[in-house]
């Protein structure tokens, strides 16, 4: 301001107007101020109050720079001294459109001429000449936004592009931060926000957010009364009117001015668009009138696009009940083919259900105590893992389950927080929950995610039921094949840890190892039935008795561990009784006696009880048989003879007739001992009988032990198949001289 004091200087006189031009100036219709070079006003006539807000007798004296915004002042004074120190104007005789500020604080456009007032006792007065521009800018926006609109509606586009094209012409015609499109609902019972558009930089979560999940009656907010009052409404502050529902998130996002207008399809309103910006402030009646007459055209194009928009809607829908339908039709071939709980997961998590959309599909089940738990199929990276229900979707699951009824989680429209690394927060998923249940007793549930945060109709409800209904008959099924394949495999480990048993048993009946017998080679063979898995009675014992040997082979009758007692009985009796009775027959009865005296069973046993006494010529036998098949004995030339009274079988009456025989083994003989099972394996004509015994050992008489016996257990074998129900025992006993 240097220069403008050194120039006022000059003459100290105060810069004055004359009583003549002061008259005329107040004369005028358009607003005038006149301010001297040191920037102060020095005059202002009566129209500078309605564009100002000031009385024109309080503007004489205050800095000219109270009326414009801050922002230009700095501007304002390089200008004055410039043309303080230079006397050179720059914008003198231009009209130029400038931001001017009310005494209310608020901004207006103004269009301002310039010249220069000669003073006789001071440098020239600046005179500006200023008219509210705001008309003439409505019109230059009102002509740009129907050249636009022109231009779109003569184009071929989406619906949803051409909303958003003409919010957008709209929008930024009128210099809006917020624009919005508002339907009236199907029903004509409430009018929806359809689509919202924002200006750069324009972040306005909570507004939208808002308006979004709110349905306006007649009458209600700003849309609601266009539509209730059919012509364009003004509302300076609706961050602060009681009548706006929206005017907290309004407020939140820094909204102030608003006002809307109808969008009329020939006589019918069918929409209304919203127009807000940040700063307070009233529209002009002309503007509202030509964005009304707007609304009309748009209206009939709108209704056009909207009806054209239904037909494609239908044509969508007749074409979603057809994937549907093939969706359902996938499911139900595909879980016809599942046969466990791990093959309905992997159709849940498979390609069959992708028609439905859903970004997650699983499969949640009610363990046996009552548990929830998420099912996972061994393509998962963690096969096995529990998961537990967290999240907004936990008591919704939890409440499907329990209730058995649907439950659907829409997305919520609460406003997110916004920040300075994410402006704008996505929204949380949409959750389907559908109970699975069979026949009201509910196995658990199908949970189904969609991040695109949908809202469920009745009828993509009642679909999503009808896909879990098949899930549930499928998971059904599954449990029931888990629970008999469980069963069975239980059963079959059962069957293996008594076999195990059985065996562990069957062994401890027999000598660990065959004796050495010098001059003897001696095999023996156990077979227990193919089918049992209970101890068989066959057993056989070879031991030393002290200078002779002893040789015992017998059948107990039956199976089980009465059986393995009455075997084990047996084998330690005639152990016992053999170190003080040298006679085969006494050892057998005495072995009678103390079957007949154990009163726990009433089992009984056949047994043959051979002797071996060695001599120089070879090995002497004596044998006693209690009702037991007879040994047979193979002479080296290949000539066989069975040996042994028959005698009674022991464990049924005190009184046993038995008898002893005897027999000399000579380098090259031998001789089989065997149970039953060995001949009586088989029935009919398969049966390989004593004769037949007799038949093979001529055949093989030169074999040693060991082959000779593995010969017995095959022809036996082959004669009883492969479900033989008897078990055998083979000893044989060669002289090697």
């Amino acid at each position: 301001m240097s220069a403008i004091r050194s120039a006022a200087d000059e003459n100290s006189a105060d810069p004055v107007l004359s009583a003549d031009q002061v008259r005329l100036l107040d004369a005028l219709s358009d607003a005038v101020i006149v301010a001297g070079v040191d920037g102060l006003i020095a005059h202002a006539n009566p129209a500078v109050e309605p564009l100002f807000g000031w009385p024109a007798a309080e503007l004489t004296g205050r800095p000219l720079v109270e009326l414009m915004p801050e922002r230009f002042r700095a501007a304002h004074r390089v200008g004055l001294e410039r043309y303080a120190s230079t006397g050179v104007p720059k914008l003198i005789g231009r009209p130029i459109r400038v931001p001017a500020l009310r005494r209310d604080g608020e901004e207006r456009e103004v269009e301002l001429l310039l010249s220069l007032v000669p003073s006789p006792t001071s440098p020239p007065l600046l005179l500006g000449s200023l008219r509210d521009a705001r008309d003439q800018i409505h019109l230059e926006r009102q002509t740009s936004i129907v050249t636009h609109l022109l231009e779109l509606l003569g184009q071929r586009r989406p619906t949803d592009e051409l909303i958003s094209q003409i919010l957008s012409a709209i929008g930024t015609g009128l210099g809006c931060d917020v624009a919005a499109l508002w339907l009236v609902e199907p029903q004509g019972r409430s009018i929806a926000c359809a689509e919202i558009w924002h200006a750069d930089g324009a972040i306005t979560p909570r507004f939208d957010a808002a308006s979004r999940q709110r349905r306006l009656v007649p009458g209600e907010g700003l849309p609601g009364r266009v539509w209730q009052e059919g012509q364009a409404v003004c509302v300076p502050d609706i961050a602060s009117d009681p009548c706006y529902p929206r005017a907290a998130a309004a407020a939140a996002d820094g909204l102030h001015g608003a006002f809307a207008f109808p969008i009329r399809a020939v006589t019918d309103l069918i929409g209304v668009i919203e127009l807000l910006n940040r700063s307070p402030g009233s529209a002009p009646p002309s503007l509202m009138a030509a964005m009304a007459a707007i609304g009309s055209r748009l209206g009939q194009v709108l209704e056009r696009a909207l009806i054209e928009d239904e037909r494609t809607e239908l044509l969508d829908h007749l074409e979603l009940e057809r994937t549907r339908l093939a969706s359902a039709q996938r499911l139900t071939a595909a879980l016809v083919r599942t046969a466990t709980i791990e093959d309905v997961v992997k159709v849940v998590e498979g390609d069959d259900l992708d028609g439905l959309g859903a970004n997650r599909r699983e499969l949640w089940l009610l363990s046996a105590d009552g548990q929830l738990h998420r099912t996972v199929s061994s393509a998962d990276p963690n096969p096995g893992e529990v998961v537990t229900v967290d999240g907004a979707a936990q008591p919704a699951i939890t409440d499907a389950v329990g209730t058995c009824t649907p439950r659907f989680l829409v997305a919520s429209s609460a406003p997110p927080e916004p920040s300075s690394e994410s402006p704008t927060a996505e929204l949380p998923a949409s959750v389907a929950v559908v109970p699975l249940s069979v026949e009201r007793r509910v196995l658990g549930a199908l949970v189904l995610t969609f991040d695109d945060g949908r809202s469920f109709s009745d009828e993509e409800g009642r679909h999503l039921v009808a896909l879990g209904e098949q899930c549930a008959q499928a998971l059904d099924r599954a449990q029931l094949y888990d629970r008999e394949r469980s069963a069975r495999d239980q059963s079959d480990r059962d069957r293996q840890r008594a076999e195990t048993l059985a065996r562990a048993l069957q062994t401890s009946l027999l000598p660990p190892t065959l004796p050495v017998i010098p001059g003897v080679e001696m095999e023996a063979r156990y077979r227990a039935a193919l089918d049992g898995i209970e101890v068989g009675g066959d057993f056989y014992d070879v031991f030393d008795t002290g200078g002779d040997w002893v040789v015992v082979l017998g059948d107990v009758c039956g199976k089980g561990a009465e059986a393995a007692a009455v075997t084990a009985l047996v084998r330690y009796t005639v152990r016992s009784v053999a170190m003080d009775l040298r006679q085969p027959s006494g050892v057998l009865r005495r072995l009678n006696e103390v079957l007949l005296q154990e009163s726990s069973t009433e089992r009984f046993c056949t047994v043959v009880y051979m002797r071996l006494v060695p001599t120089a010529g070879g090995i002497r036998l004596v044998i006693a048989r209690g009702g037991h098949p007879p040994p047979i004995i193979v002479r080296a030339d290949g000539s066989v003879e069975r040996i042994g009274a028959p005698g009674t079988v022991l464990g049924i009456v005190p009184d046993v007739r038995l008898w002893e025989e005897t027999a000399v083994l000579r380098p090259g003989d031998a001789i089989v001992l065997y149970t039953d099972g060995v001949t009586e394996a088989g029935r009919g004509a398969r049966e390989l009988g004593e004769d037949g015994l007799a038949e093979l050992l001529s055949s093989c008489s030169q074999l040693p032990p060991s082959e000779l016996a593995e010969r017995v257990e095959a022809a036996a074998i082959a004669a009883g198949g492969s479900r033989s129900h008897d078990d055998l025992a083979i000893v044989v006993m060669r002289v090697t001289g």
